[in-house]
């Protein structure tokens, strides 16, 4: 996903947050909401088509030949040779006046009025012949099948989508027969939805979901379900979506009919999109109410992923209670070697009764990955005896990571070893090393040690913008202005968003006036600051407990609004913030409903 898109999503959020993501069953909500064009008769349309033309010969024509403002436009102009070619062709909004008009049409009912227009548009090289070739003999149920066809074919899912809902209330009265109709091309649907650019994802999903919501629950197959679960879930950009339909779905019993294949498959895309969007509350949700289901017969192919996206699920988590409940009961077929590495890493910092027992049950030969949790957790455990042990076993057949060599920077910087510890970085190759520069930065941020600030600039100037530790940078940088001003922070948070769009697009930047040097760091870090989608996510969680913590309203208020931007429900948003409240402050500031 290119960052400009990440910035459209920052700014224009996901389309439905506010104003209707509750109301799906409300079919005229619906309607106005994905309608892009209003209601609007023939003489004004006339007057709007004027600003799409080439020419303006067309409109005092068009005048002359409308006679009846009421009248629908494909209506009139079904009988002239002339007018209709220039009108379509000219424009995409004349196009959606002569696609609305030919759905009203359609769904008014008349078969005569219908021929007239397929026979003219037929005639114009607009309407495939393949389609619509006996469009003479066609009944009226074959011309809405025909039309839904030809807007999918079109990309138009919008209008395919308010025709089918129109239609699904129309025919509600006899029984499955609108039902069936719309449902037989729900497939499509899906199929040009997931070829559809991602900067349609938003309108497409909402489409998507709004139609399962009005689909009879028996008449959905389950592939369907699984296939629309799959292309919600497959993107951030559809991450309020995906979780809305999935608890849904899961509420009502439709899941658990999906094969063992199937579930597993989006329970691994549905734990995906919301760990790659920050949203380890949701994550957690999905995973709780599915993991009894999933290691009765989870398949093979999905072990390993499932089992990966847990290590990335604790790793953002805040809750430790919950993480150890989730690691000890954890079921023994996802307890792969990656996993149990994991384990002793975060056994090592948590909880150093299981760290030995976990210890005892590893075999030998020893994995790479296995040492450095060892190393993690007898640095913890204060064993310098068992700690040079397991260095020595390191160096035999290679150097210390990166992660090592953090560790081991931490523990001389805990016993005030300072200098030693810049010495050491410096000695060090940049990849071996940056992680525990990361480190001694969040440890001076507040002093200006020019020397250090100019040895990590160098060092960190030639990693490459995707590297996950630029993105750290950036977050320590923040975490460094909202020790002195929270407001500020967030003011320089938005400043970091756009002077990362910036300088991806080799913009200048200087209109966005970035001072680093009065909060005593150097102004070229600017250079350094890189945010993904998930970076910008940590930065709101960050920003959001610090507004709890000094009780800042107005901060708090727009955290909450960001993160609700970003994908996260209000729930999830409360549970988060309710475990950094100490002094019971959201109870003070929201609405008793809120907080239930």
């Amino acid at each position: 996903m290119s960052f400009g898109l990440q910035n459209w999503r920052v700014q224009t959020s996901l389309l439905i947050y506010r104003r209707y993501i509750h109301q799906c069953g409300s079919f005229n909500k619906i309607i106005a909401d994905l309608r892009r064009l209003n209601k609007i008769n023939s003489a004004k349309r006339q007057k709007h088509s004027h600003n799409y033309m080439a020419t303006k010969s067309l409109i005092p024509t068009l005048a002359n030949y409308i006679e009846r403002p009421s009248t629908a436009s494909v209506e009139d102009i079904s009988t002239s040779s002339a007018l209709y070619g220039p009108l379509l062709s000219k424009s995409f909004e004349s196009r959606q006046y002569i696609l609305k008009d030919f759905r009203d049409l359609i769904l008014a009912g008349d078969v005569n009025k219908i021929r007239e227009a397929v026979a003219h548009l037929i005639g114009k090289n607009h309407l495939s012949t393949n389609e619509w070739s006996t469009y003479d003999e066609k009944a009226l149920t074959d011309y809405q099948e025909c039309y839904v066809k030809c807007l999918l074919d079109m990309g138009e899912i919008e209008s395919a989508t308010i025709f089918m809902l129109h239609l699904h209330r129309e025919k509600a009265k006899d029984g499955k027969e609108g039902t069936r109709i719309v449902y037989k091309h729900f497939p499509l649907l899906l199929q040009v939805a997931s070829n559809a650019s991602v900067r349609y994802f938003p309108q497409n999903a909402y489409c998507i979901l709004q139609l399962l919501n009005n689909f009879d629950k028996a008449v959905v197959e389950s592939k369907d379900l699984y296939r629309s679960l799959l292309y919600l879930s497959s993107s951030t950009l559809g991450n309020y979506f995906a979780n809305y339909l999935f608890f849904k779905l899961w509420k009502d019993g439709s899941l658990q009919v999906l094969s063992s294949q199937q579930l597993a498959d989006v329970v691994e895309s549905m734990l995906s999109v919301n760990i790659d969007n920050g949203d380890s509350i949701k994550a957690m949700e999905v995973w709780n109410i599915t993991y009894k289901h999933l290691s009765a017969q989870v398949p093979y192919r999905n072990i390993r992923k499932i089992s990966s996206l847990l290590i990335a699920l604790v790793t953002i988590h805040h809750n430790t209670t919950t993480l150890l409940e989730l690691l000890v009961n954890l079921p023994t077929v996802f307890n792969t070697l990656d996993m149990i590495d994991f384990k002793i890493s975060f056994y090592a910092d948590h909880d150093h009764h299981l760290f030995r027992t976990t210890v005892q049950d590893l075999k030998t030969p020893l994995r790479r990955t296995s040492l450095t949790g060892l190393l993690k957790g007898y640095l913890a455990l204060g064993d310098d005896k068992t700690v040079q042990k397991v260095v020595n076993t390191i160096k035999l057949h290679s150097l210390l990571n990166a992660k090592e060599n953090e560790l081991l920077i931490k523990t001389r910087w805990s016993k005030g070893k300072f200098d030693e510890c810049k010495s050491k970085v410096k000695s060090l190759n940049l990849d071996e090393a940056k992680l525990a520069y990361l480190f001694i930065f969040s440890k001076v941020a507040s002093c200006k040690d020019c020397k250090f600030f100019n040895d990590l600039y160098n060092k960190f100037s030639v990693l490459p913008p995707n590297d996950h530790v630029r993105e750290q940078f950036t977050i320590e940088v923040l975490k460094r202005i909202c020790k002195v001003n929270l407001r500020q922070g967030i003011r320089y948070y938005i400043k970091f968003v756009r002077a990362v769009n910036q300088q991806i697009y080799k913009s200048n930047t200087y209109y966005l006036k970035i001072d680093l040097e009065r909060y005593n760091l150097p102004n070229n870090f600017v250079k350094l600051l890189h945010l993904t989608p998930a970076g910008m996510v940590e930065c709101l969680k960050i920003l959001a407990r610090l507004a709890v913590y000094h009780q800042d309203k107005v901060s708090l208020k727009w955290t909450i609004d960001e993160l609700r931007r970003s994908g996260w429900d209000f729930p999830s948003i409360i549970e988060y913030l309710r475990a950094f409240d100490n002094a019971n402050y959201l109870h003070q500031v929201l609405k008793p409903r809120l907080l239930q």
